[in-house]
């Protein structure tokens, strides 16, 4: 597949994908060459922050939130994010009691 090396939307789509075929440390890594490429791309941060959750990973998986909310605060998604951070804030705290 052949990217616009300049663009993150290329690199934002192919870690969606890889994300859907649960290659979570792939899908990090595209999003990470999204966010080199445009550090206010909000997409990329929703797609580490998907990466993080499908490790367990939800401290990391709630800044990936924290930062997609960040830029788009009244965003179309935005409310949904919002009710998804409140879920990884309790999963974080039951598996912070837990350890």
């Amino acid at each position: 597949m052949e990217l616009d090396s300049s663009s993150p939307d290329g690199y934002a789509i192919l870690a969606m994908a890889l994300l859907r075929l649960h290659r979570a440390d792939e899908a990090e890594r595209s999003a990470r060459e999204a966010l080199l490429r445009n550090p206010n791309f909000a997409p990329a941060y929703l797609v580490l922050s998907d990466a993080c959750g499908e490790r367990h990973e939800y401290q990391a998986q709630l800044q990936g939130l924290d930062a997609y909310l960040k830029l788009e605060p009244n965003g179309l998604g935005s409310e949904h994010v919002r009710q998804v951070r409140e879920a990884v804030q309790r999963l974080a705290a039951k598996s912070h009691s837990e350890d």
